[in-house]
């Protein structure tokens, strides 16, 4: 139940790319730009509450065998971040969401403005916006045309 409790305080905490971002760029003087909106994370908040922490989720989650320790759940979710990334994993499909797709491309079109006046940007975000998607818009395909270097985060120190 340990590593289930620890995914469970991960889903709570600040997003673990802001927290890279802002941590990178306080190291390195670079600015850092958050390209999601505000809105949608205040309107998801909320569900943890109501969703995450309730008394039936967590006797469910106090109940389910260990799957591994939590660094085994992240070296399974670097090995299908490298599938997708290099196109050995075939298109993603979830239940259509107009939401997700939509803010997939306010994502591009901040991260084009972005790039329009800059040399050079970083963007981080999760793996699983970088794929392509069954419905279309992955941030690398909408961004394709900009030759996105998609590189995961334990590659970073090879650079």
């Amino acid at each position: 139940a340990k590593v289930a409790v620890a995914r469970l305080a991960a889903q709570t905490a600040l997003p673990f790319e802001y927290r890279a971002a802002r941590d990178w760029g306080r190291a390195h003087g670079a600015a850092v730009k958050l390209v999601d909106a505000g809105s949608v994370a205040r309107r998801h908040l909320p569900r943890f509450a109501t969703e995450l922490l309730t008394p039936d989720n967590l006797f469910s989650l106090n109940q389910c065998g260990e799957a591994g320790s939590l660094e085994d759940f992240v070296a399974r979710e670097f090995r299908r971040a490298r599938l997708a990334r290099d196109g050995r994993l075939k298109r993603l499909s979830r239940p259509a969401d107009e939401g997700s797709s939509r803010r997939r491309r306010l994502w591009a079109r901040r991260l084009r403005r972005l790039a329009a006046g800059n040399k050079r940007i970083i963007h981080l975000g999760g793996w699983e916006h970088l794929v392509p998607w069954a419905d279309g818009g992955g941030l690398a395909e909408l961004l394709e045309d900009l030759r996105p270097r998609v590189i995961l985060l334990d590659e970073a120190d090879h650079l």
